[in-house]
């Protein structure tokens, strides 16, 4: 969900200049009014097919058309994030300044991509497991696109509230002991997986090189591009805030689309459900076993992460998970007692708890990612339809054909 709403709020600037600057009308969705060149401007910077990309847009103009007839570009939520975006706009298109010369330690020294979320003591699990599949999509997402410090830099000036990114040094003292402690386990280049603080919730890479600062300011934009890119925040804002207010699905929500679908999630083959652990040494192995066995299996994942911030424990990895048998070497080895598996020299010492599930989950949880973009890919496609019926679309076919690759 995240990844969607990202992507219609950060187009990239780095696009194709504005090749028509006509103001002929184009297109009507709704009541709202598309040009020639500003469609042209959007059309642009997107390499994909031209069909594809007018569906595209048509769907996000009638969106947005739904969400102010609902009045969402007038709540105080949609007029804050408009204002930020309008200065981060202010920012990109300032005369650049010349960054003093450090010179210093922090230049020369390990750096790394870091993403928080800043959890209030009253959130309850499903609020947290949420926030924490929104950073299993940023991580999925930054890995397809260059890295997390790669995301942080497009992404990083307008995030939802209580979300942060940054590519900072790493420097005693001012990361906390957990972030520390994480980064000291990680490879370069190596990316965390979400994990939880007392300020929250963190996702972090650790960079293999020096990051660089841009060796040219990007490329000045003329009144009619800002006015464009502006209109474009705008819109995806919008549209983002109709998607969370449409999307949003609650615990008791998703059991009941599961309950109700329950056929379409089983398998053919069995499962294990467990948590497979790693380690440099023998007894740490031993150490993080124990403590697991004292908390139920649902916790694992979340007693992993307590362990880490109390015991400081390096050169141990653990990932909790659901697998279907042939789909992870170790598990199939260790657990099922079939096919090759060889424990890296980094990590030798490696064990698996859990247990089998054979031909259906145990609860929604056990899928719930698969069960959550179900429910919305339904939701998606019955609120498509509907708009399609609410707002009509009035086309200017001549003009349309004008518009260049």
């Amino acid at each position: 969900m995240l990844r969607k709403i990202l992507l219609l709020l950060f187009p990239i600037l780095g696009g194709g200049s504005v090749l028509a600057q006509s103001d002929t009308l184009l297109m009507r969705v709704g009541h709202l009014p598309v040009s020639r060149a500003e469609y042209q401007y959007a059309y642009s910077k997107y390499p994909c097919d031209k069909d594809n990309f007018f569906t595209h847009y048509v769907e996000l103009k009638e969106k947005v058309c739904q969400a102010q007839v609902e009045g969402l570009d007038t709540t105080s939520a949609f007029r804050r994030k408009f204002e930020a975006c309008k200065q981060v706009l202010k920012a990109r298109t300032a005369l650049p300044s010349r960054p003093a010369d450090r010179g210093g330690a922090e230049e020369k020294g390990e750096w790394v991509a870091h993403v928080c979320i800043r959890v209030p003591q009253s959130v309850s699990h499903s609020g947290m497991e949420r926030l924490r599949s929104g950073l299993d999509s940023v991580a999925r997402v930054a890995r397809q696109g260059g890295g997390l410090a790669c995301w942080a830099r497009e992404h990083g000036d307008c995030l939802p509230d209580g979300w942060q990114a940054e590519v900072v040094p790493v420097v005693s003292g001012r990361l906390p002991n957990e972030l520390l402690a994480c980064i000291a386990r990680l490879r370069p280049g190596e990316m965390s997986r979400p994990f939880s603080s007392a300020v929250g919730l963190h996702l972090i890479q650790r960079l293999d090189s020096v990051p660089e600062p841009p060796s040219s300011p990007a490329p000045a934009m003329n009144a009619a591009e800002q006015a464009f890119l502006l209109r474009e925040y705008r819109d995806g804002l919008l549209a983002g805030i109709l998607d969370e207010k449409l999307l949003h699905a609650d615990e008791l929500t998703l059991e009941k689309y599961y309950k109700k679908h329950k056929k379409h999630y089983r398998w053919k083959l069995p499962h294990f459900k467990g948590i497979v652990l790693q380690a440099d040494d023998e007894e740490k192995l031993e150490r993080l076993q124990k403590y697991l066995k004292a908390f139920p299996q649902e916790q694992w994942d979340e007693a992993v992460s307590r362990f880490d911030s109390i015991g400081n424990v390096q050169g141990v990895k653990a990932e909790y998970g659901l697998w279907q048998i042939g789909r992870n070497a170790c598990v199939d080895k260790l657990f099922f007692g079939q096919g090759e598996f060889v424990p890296s020299a980094d990590y030798p010492h490696v064990r698996v708890m859990g247990k089998v599930l054979k031909r259906k989950p145990e609860s929604y949880r056990d899928v719930r990612a698969r069960v959550e973009r179900d429910y919305c890919a339904d939701i998606c496609r019955r609120e498509r339809e509907k708009r399609a019926k609410m707002f009509k679309v009035e086309i200017n076919e001549e003009v349309l054909k004008t518009v260049k690759d």
